[in-house]
């Protein structure tokens, strides 16, 4: 959630970078970001729709929607790298990580509370709905001001550094969660048994 936030900041310094420098005015700007936000919303009901019988994470496990979006987010920040720094280029990566982190990584997340106590489950929720994204924004906000000042000043190298180093702590963030709910389910089967 804390490196989703964050990147997510990342990714709208970018935006707003790239469409001034590709000279749209604030009409085009915002009728950009209106059609990502209308063609995000319509891939995510369909994927959900086409899986509701069989979502994703039924067929390809909770590891697969845990690493679904750092992988789409590296993938993002690489293609801003190498390919171009393109209108095109960051509404494709904006539309595919908002379509992931609606259709696949949250159900994902949700599912890891399926072994966790009851009173644990809602204390968990309520301290990361709360605290966590508060402190994602905070975190957050710091880090749109570092990128936009690195931006500015020609530094993307920096940038990029920064957002490779995110991106290998979340993949790490989610090996541990899944190790850790692997244990719990493990514990859990023995006290079925007992």
């Amino acid at each position: 959630t804390l490196c989703y936030t964050i990147t997510m900041n990342m990714i709208y310094v970018e935006k707003i970078a790239i469409l001034e420098e590709s000279e749209l005015d604030a009409n085009g700007a915002a009728s950009f970001s209106a059609t990502l936000n209308v063609l995000s919303a319509i891939l995510t009901m369909g994927l959900q729709l086409l899986l509701t019988s069989g979502s994703l994470v039924k067929v390809f496990g909770v590891s697969f929607g845990l690493y679904a979006l750092p992988l789409v987010t590296g993938a993002g920040f690489i293609s801003l790298s190498l390919v171009a720094r393109a209108p095109l280029t960051i509404g494709v990566f904006e539309v595919s990580r908002r379509v992931t982190a609606f259709a696949v990584s949250k159900p994902s997340r949700e599912s890891l509370y399926g072994v966790v106590p009851r009173e644990r489950k809602y204390l968990a929720k309520s301290i990361i709905d709360t605290f966590v994204y508060r402190l994602g924004g905070g975190l957050g906000a710091l880090v749109f001001d570092l990128t936009k000042f690195l931006v500015t000043i020609g530094k993307h190298h920096y940038v990029q550094m920064c957002q490779i180093s995110i991106i290998v702590v979340w993949v790490a963030t989610s090996t541990m969660i899944l190790n850790q709910m692997a244990n719990m389910e493990r514990i859990a089967g023995k006290a079925k048994e007992l």
